[in-house]
């Protein structure tokens, strides 16, 4: 801020700068001069997790070290790309496009990779789906896999109706 104001300090014998005074030159007639002056407090940063803390077993288990290194093969990058090219437009599973040709964000796989990999390069197991309905099936095949699970947990499902 050179040309708005001249900085005078005073320093203590220790080094440090005791007292700053700015005073303007007119430039900012909002604030005259200042003592002290220090910045403004932040908002402390929020805490966040890891992201492996905050799944249901803790560490990373060996379907999804699987799944890593398909995804960030070369194998499979070139796969990806090409598989865009050939199927450029979402297959729409949900009828939510309503006649818009969305383009492809990422195919997605009907067998999970965490289950298995061996059909991870394989195209009948593989469909062309844009990011929003890519989300949709997710959370739905999630919400579902919860469903059943519940179903074959008798421990807890007792503890659920005993709660009740």
């Amino acid at each position: 801020m050179r040309g708005y104001g001249r900085q005078i300090s005073r320093s203590t014998g220790s080094g440090r700068t005791a007292r700053t005074l700015t005073i303007s030159c007119g430039q900012s007639p909002s604030l005259p001069w200042r003592i002290n002056s220090k910045p403004m407090p932040t908002k402390p940063k929020a805490f966040k997790p890891f992201r492996h803390a905050t799944r249901q077993h803790g560490a990373m288990d060996a379907g999804s070290t699987q799944r890593r290194k398909v995804y960030s093969s070369h194998r499979w990058t070139t796969y990806a790309r090409k598989f865009k090219s050939r199927f450029p437009f979402c297959l729409d599973p949900f009828d939510e496009h309503q006649h818009r040709l969305e383009d492809v964000d990422q195919p997605h796989h009907l067998v999970k990779l965490r289950e298995t990999t061996a059909h991870a390069y394989d195209e009948a197991m593989i469909i062309p789906v844009c990011r929003s309905c890519h989300e949709r099936i997710e959370n739905l095949t999630t919400t579902l896999n919860r469903v059943e699970q519940w179903k074959n947990d008798r421990t807890f499902r007792r503890t659920y109706w005993q709660a009740r």
